[in-house]
């Protein structure tokens, strides 16, 4: 599911062109949605493997391109309370299987910790607020013993990875965030304020196949493309004759 190159496709800033400012966070609201409902199929049919690798796609892009939080309130709402339930049923699985540790799934770490982050970032989107929740309890019990400094050098040389599949201008501007952040040194925990005794897996109110089924009814009414001429997400499949609209004048 290669998130970074769908995105750049739908972001007309990449691509030198004027549309819609609503055209890019609408785009990748997309995308999530047909993530979501990949993960969703995967959890039902009991794929835990195929599941846990499209919750840490799906998880990346959220917290990578946040703009899909600044969508309408019709949409976001049900996703975050599907995603909710979905992110619960993963975790709950990997608990059940014993397999909720480093050594099982070596990306759990940066995983909840993505899971914590949207939590941060969502102005109070109570879906994403209990998820992060649950998983800084889990972080506090499973990584509190870590050392941060070995860690923290360990996440800035795997970023510095990803940035190296970024385009421009989106690279350097990657860079001179991570060489910030290299100078500020080792961050605070990122489950600091969590608590163990948070560790429940069965108070998500959101019933999974409910919230799915009202999501998907949600879904059949959106249309395929906000209302702005555009043709359709990805700009390229745009023919020349229908990317000449949206160029910039001289």
């Amino acid at each position: 599911m290669d998130f970074v190159r769908s995105e750049n496709n739908r972001n007309p800033d990449l691509w030198e062109l004027s549309v819609d400012e609503d055209f890019h966070k609408y785009g990748v609201l997309d995308l999530l949605n047909h993530a979501i409902a990949k993960l969703y199929d995967r959890i039902t049919h009991g794929d835990w493997d195929e599941a846990y690798i499209v919750l840490e796609a799906l998880t990346t892009m959220m917290t990578n391109q946040p703009k899909w939080l600044d969508c309408d309130e019709e949409r976001v709402g049900p996703f975050t309370r599907l995603y909710g339930a979905c992110a619960y049923a993963v975790l709950r699985q990997l608990k059940t299987d014993d397999c909720l540790t480093s050594q099982c799934r070596p990306s759990l770490e940066a995983l909840l910790k993505n899971i914590g982050r949207c939590g941060d970032e969502s102005e109070g989107s109570p879906p994403l607020l209990q998820c992060s929740t649950l998983c800084k309890a889990i972080g506090k019990r499973l990584f509190s013993g870590d050392d941060p400094q070995a860690k923290w050098t360990l996440e800035l040389s795997r970023l510095h990875e990803w940035a190296q599949t970024l385009k421009e201008p989106r690279y350097t501007t990657m860079q001179a965030v991570l060489e910030d952040r290299a100078r500020e040194g080792v961050p605070n925990p990122w489950f600091r304020d969590g608590d163990v005794g948070n560790e429940d897996y069965s108070n998500y109110p959101h019933d999974l196949s409910q919230t799915w089924g009202a999501y998907e009814g949600l879904m059949d009414l959106w249309p395929s493309v906000i209302d702005c001429d555009a043709p359709h997400w990805d700009i390229n499949r745009w023919t020349p004759e229908e990317r000449e609209p949206f160029e910039y004048g001289d």
